[in-house]
């Protein structure tokens, strides 16, 4: 008689643990889930102005994430195999309540000395604000999975399916990013929603680890398999693959070093180019924002000083190896090099000036947004002289990206003006470009109306450094 009711007893915990209970975990596994992936795009994009869209900077982030996830299941698993339930979760509210204390979540202003590399300021920057709240996140959902495994629900012997909350979270929050987040709401207000969501979801964490207490089981021992697992062969462990890309934006014909594909004689920079010849004043100082293959400075005339920015040491090194491309001794006038992230160099030198500023880091149809936003277009047009002009190589096959200048331009009074040339059908192929025009309040480009070039209509999102909104610029067709 004590055995049945016993077991009755068990039957009727269980199904008082049951939709609610498991309702509870999935929702509080799919918030985790969505705070994990949504922070990431959110503090790389804080960063972006400041740092600029080096490889370093990006590398940086994703090892500090990949560590922070390593510790938080580290941490997971430790907890669960060398605590009892009641101290595993007790030692998380006290993990999710010190995170807390860090909230609103912010990376505060400071820069790192010029001088110097930023990965270690860096790192540390993201350890001491994200790193506590990320790892503690990081390990929510598998300790919350052996907290439910310790339940009276009909499922707890088989937690796993709990993935599922976890999955959907992490899916949602990196397709709404992009789609949703970041068309709708500046950085400050992500920072707040974030940290208002951290808020409710170590609540609703909170309330389920006293609901795996309250309708607990007895402790089930379970038989330990253990495997030998294959060892990996050194030849796997060895497997390594090295990426090399160049884009080549101009060809050598014969002994002539002659500007081609997206530079072309008949595209937008060779007709800019042959209307800057025209005007009276004389062209002394030239800066191009990215250097390819160095096709561009075969536009360069005697007397004028060139100065490439580039991001990438290696794109720097092929451009002057003449095994490779023969631009920068055949044509150009012994340009200037600044690597680094252009943003973070022109930030950093205020005083610098030049005739025409010229940004071509689009490169493979990749977009630098923090190269094109109001802040950015601020900076480049306190590079231009008096009587100057910004020019734009703005090609890209997937974006509207010319409406998106226009509208950063209209906002500030500039007038813009835009050229687009369809790709050649004879025997070089060469490629569709796009370039825009800009000059400073009160000029005109009357010259550049006159040679086809014609107004853009002004995309409906400003792109700043705390909104931009790639969605609403693709070309679907």
């Amino acid at each position: 008689m004590t055995d049945m009711t016993s077991d009755l007893s068990i039957v009727a915990a269980s199904r008082r643990a049951g939709p609610t209970l498991l309702t509870g975990f999935a929702l509080s596994l799919f918030a985790s889930a969505f705070l994990l992936f949504s922070v990431q795009p959110l503090v790389s994009r804080l960063v972006l102005p400041r740092l600029g869209g080096s490889p370093a900077v990006w590398n940086t982030c994703v090892c500090f994430f990949q560590a922070a996830l390593l510790l938080g299941y580290g941490y997971a698993h430790l907890a669960s195999t060398r605590l009892q339930p009641r101290a595993q979760i007790l030692l998380h509210m006290a993990v999710l309540a010190s995170a807390l204390v860090l909230m609103p979540l912010s990376l505060g202003v400071a820069a790192p000395p010029a001088d110097t590399s930023p990965i270690g300021w860096l790192f540390a920057l993201l350890t001491l604000t994200v790193g506590l709240p990320f790892v503690a996140i990081a390990a929510t959902a598998p300790l919350m999975q052996t907290w439910f495994a310790g339940t009276t629900h009909p499922h707890a012997r088989d937690p796993y399916f709990l993935y599922a909350a976890s999955n959907a979270g992490s899916l949602v929050a990196l397709l709404s990013y992009p789609v949703l987040v970041e068309m709708t709401l500046g950085l400050s207000e992500q920072l707040q929603l974030w940290s208002a969501g951290l808020v409710i979801t170590a609540a609703a964490v909170l309330a389920c680890g006293l609901a795996a207490l309250l309708h607990s089981a007895a402790p089930v021992t379970m038989p330990i398999i253990r495997m030998q697992a294959t060892p990996v062969a050194v030849s796997e462990r060895l497997r390594w693959v090295v990426l090399a890309f160049v884009p080549v934006h101009g060809k050598r014909t014969g002994e002539k070093f002659e500007p081609l594909s997206y530079f072309r004689r008949n595209g937008p920079f060779g007709r800019a180019f042959a209307v800057i010849a025209k005007r009276p004043m004389p062209t002394a100082t030239i800066g191009v924002i990215g250097l390819g293959t160095g096709a561009l400075g075969c536009y360069a005339r005697p007397g004028e000083a060139w100065t490439f920015y580039e991001i990438d040491p290696m794109v720097e090194r092929f451009a002057r190896d003449n095994r490779w491309f023969n631009f920068m001794s055949g044509c150009g006038n012994h340009p200037n090099f600044v690597l680094g992230d252009a943003r973070v160099n022109l930030t950093a030198n205020p005083a610098v000036q030049y005739d025409v500023p010229i940004l071509d880091a689009f490169s493979s149809d990749s977009v630098p947004m923090h190269l094109i936003t109001r802040e950015a277009l601020a900076l480049y047009f306190a590079c231009p002289k008096p009587g100057g002009m910004l020019l734009f190589n703005i090609t890209n096959r997937y974006l509207d990206l010319p409406a998106v200048v226009a509208r950063i331009a209209a906002e500030a009074g500039m007038p813009l003006r835009h050229l687009r040339v369809p790709a050649g059908d004879d025997i070089l192929r060469q490629p569709r470009v796009e370039g825009l025009v800009m000059v400073a309040q009160g000029g005109n480009l009357d010259a550049f109306a006159a040679d086809g070039w014609d107004e853009v209509t002004p995309g409906p999102v400003l792109w700043t450094d705390e909104r931009s909104d790639i969605f609403g610029v693709i070309r679907w067709r």
